[in-house]
């Protein structure tokens, strides 16, 4: 965000963190004596003789103290990993944890790091330090909903640490949550000794809600306190012009240059445009015109600029909002587009051109379920919008929603027999809802209107519904040949040929429908599905994990996801993951007994031994209603 300073790194601190001689945690290591060190990983000549004959956990503790020391963290996490393995119950277990967590992130395992951070908490460690190493790893991932639980966490430990405020507050200013922002920073304990970065994001958070009075008096009053930060100076400067103070803003912008270093261009990109006491706050119809010269031309980075400008002087404008959220969506900042969608909603609830274009950067985005209600909500208040219509039916078929999509689209097929849309979609919906004879119908339709292609890939469909996965392919194969980008067809054609033994040409089938749609849910469940039954998990997570995003109450989606999670050590994630699967579905035998394998891997025994104890119930059930068919929810 411009303006922001971002927060300085804590390395060096982790560092410093790691090297204290504090003992660590185990998830699950190969078996006892298998440990190997990487060929770079060589101890210190006053502890080879304690490595020799079967050395003690606290050894391998010391020596990864050592190697943390001498920055070698990849060291450092093996040899912690290998004390936790061999005494699991050691007196300083929760501390071991936590350096061993220190030591994945410094090696660049974020996700393993967390897990090994969680684990050293529910241990019992408790210090600042955990919560900052926390905090820092989710806002590197950014899952800013998490960081910001942990930043609260340190300052609930030390409500002065300015680490968590400045870092806490950088998180709020990136949702856009200004009001938060602004009862954090105006606490009677921080405003007193704000940093410069919480000046400036407390300043921010003031101009952003309109308040440009006293955004202009807390920037100024960090300027006083920090005269060398140039962030803090544009800020203020940018602040001053709008309110039309210009010759107070010119001194302000005579600082900044006077700041710049003497070698340094004050006209290269970052700086402004010099500012005299005549210097004049454009016109909104200049700025709009602007704005919309920038948008024509490509530029979006400055059409946003503009408008984000334009919206200082009229933030009621509904028009400037939409052209904005216009702008970031196609940026593909989808989530402050729809922001700014929805607060042009706010002044008028009905608008059909920003209620398509919020529904379209949520269905752009991948996010189906949200798109769908956006669509939805559009379709009822104007029945007449086309684009609306389709969309709709189309979210439906990708949620898997297919009773829902055949019941918006068969009247209106009835209605209009010729339009191929929907066509496709009615015959879509009945072939995957296994209403095999009313989807042969609409084939049938469209082979006598001469759509053969689509019909092919239609009947392929059915057909592999029916178990017939050799003549599928050939369907399939012969539609792709006449029409390769019948949308949705190379994803059945690729299940078609996993089906049917054909696994490479089935991967490669998969990877070609996602080049053409990285948004279709079954294409990223089936190729991530293959891959992690290839061992290939790395390959698999971005499939697998969009899976989920794309449809997130998918059963089949989150257990394999769940069960990459658990294969590759994040076993955190992968109890998260099982826990919401047994809540969803109780029955489900098979999440049941991941779990109880992932909490015996977490040493939560008694968690485990219940999971069993249900795993046993459940088989006791099935046994007696009979042979069912084994599927996944």
């Amino acid at each position: 965000m411009p303006g922001l300073i971002p927060s300085p790194f804590r390395e060096p601190a982790v560092r410093r963190a790691l090297r204290r001689a504090i003992p660590l945690v185990l998830l699950l290591w190969p078996a006892a004596g298998s440990f190997l060190f990487a060929a770079s990983c060589t101890p210190p000549e006053s502890m080879k003789a304690k490595l020799k004959n079967h050395p003690a956990a606290d050894v391998y503790r010391d020596l990864g103290i050592w190697y943390g020391t001498q920055e070698q963290y990849k060291c450092a996490a093996e040899a912690f990993a290998t004390s936790l393995h061999m005494d699991p119950h050691q007196k300083h277990w929760g501390d071991v944890a936590f350096m061993y967590g220190e030591g994945l992130y410094l090696t660049g395992d974020v996700k393993g790091s967390i897990t090994q951070f969680l684990n050293a908490e529910r241990s019992g460690f408790q210090t600042p330090t955990l919560h900052l190493m926390l905090a820092t790893a989710y806002d590197q991932l950014h899952w800013n909903g998490s960081a910001e639980s942990e930043w609260h966490a340190v300052l609930a430990l030390d409500s002065q640490s300015s680490e968590a405020l400045d870092n806490l507050s950088n998180d709020l200013i990136t949702d856009n949550d200004y009001a938060a922002t602004i009862q954090l920073l105006e606490d009677p304990v921080v405003s007193g000794q704000r940093t410069a970065a919480q000046s400036l994001n407390l300043g921010l958070a003031y101009a952003k809600i309109a308040k440009p009075e006293e955004a202009a008096k807390v920037l100024r009053d960090g300027l006083n306190n920090f005269p060398d930060s140039l962030p803090l100076a544009k800020e203020l400067a940018t602040v001053l012009l709008a309110l039309g103070r210009s010759q107070e803003a010119a001194a302000v912008h005579d600082l900044v240059i006077a700041q710049q270093p003497a070698d340094s261009d004050p006209s290269s990109e970052g700086s402004q445009q010099p500012f005299t006491k005549d210097t004049q706050l454009p016109s909104p119809q200049d700025l709009y015109d602007q704005a919309g010269k920038a948008l024509d031309a490509g530029d979006t980075a400055q059409a946003i600029k503009l408008y984000e400008e334009l919206l200082q002087q009229l933030p009621d404008s509904i028009e400037a909002r939409t052209n904005l959220g216009a702008a970031l969506a196609k940026e593909g900042r989808y989530d402050e587009a729809q922001r700014q969608y929805r607060q042009a909603l706010a002044h008028d609830p009905e608008n059909e051109t920003v209620l398509l274009n919020l529904a379209l950067a949520f269905y752009k985005q991948g996010d189906f379920s949200h798109a769908h209600g956006e669509f939805d909500t559009l379709h009822k208040l104007h029945p007449a919008n086309q684009q609306a219509f389709y969309l709709l039916a189309d979210c439906d078929l990708r949620l898997g929603m297919f009773r829902d999509a055949i019941a918006l689209a068969e009247p209106a097929y009835t209605a209009h027999p010729d339009d191929q849309v929907l066509e496709y979609i009615l015959g879509t919906a009945l072939i995957q809802d296994g209403q095999s004879q009313k989807g042969e119908a609409v084939i049938d339709r469209m082979m006598r209107n001469g759509n053969s292609a689509v019909a092919g890939v239609l009947m392929g469909a059915a057909q592999c519904a029916a178990g017939d996965y050799k003549t599928a392919v050939a369907t399939l194969r012969k539609a792709l040949d006449t029409n390769p980008e019948i949308p949705g067809a190379w994803t059945i054609y690729g299940r078609a040929l996993l089906d049917n033994g054909q696994h490479e040409e089935g991967k490669e089938a998969l990877r070609r429908a996602l080049k053409a749609d990285p948004n279709d849910f079954d294409a990223c469940l089936h190729l991530g599905s293959i891959l992690r039954h290839d061992g290939d998990g790395e390959g698999a997570e971005p499939y697998l994990k969009r899976a989920v995003m794309l449809r997130p109450d998918s059963a089949a989606a989150q257990f394999q996801a769940s069960s990459l999670d658990a294969s590759t050590e994040h076993l955190e994630e992968a109890r998260t993951g099982f826990e919401k699967l047994v809540k969803q579905w109780p029955d489900f035998v098979e999440a049941h007994v991941q779990l109880a394998v992932v909490y015996a891997r977490l040493h939560r025994t008694p968690d485990s031994e219940r999971e069993r104890r249900i795993v046993v119930e459940l088989n006791d059930k099935a046994r007696a209603k009979g042979p069912q068919p084994d599927a996944i929810p």
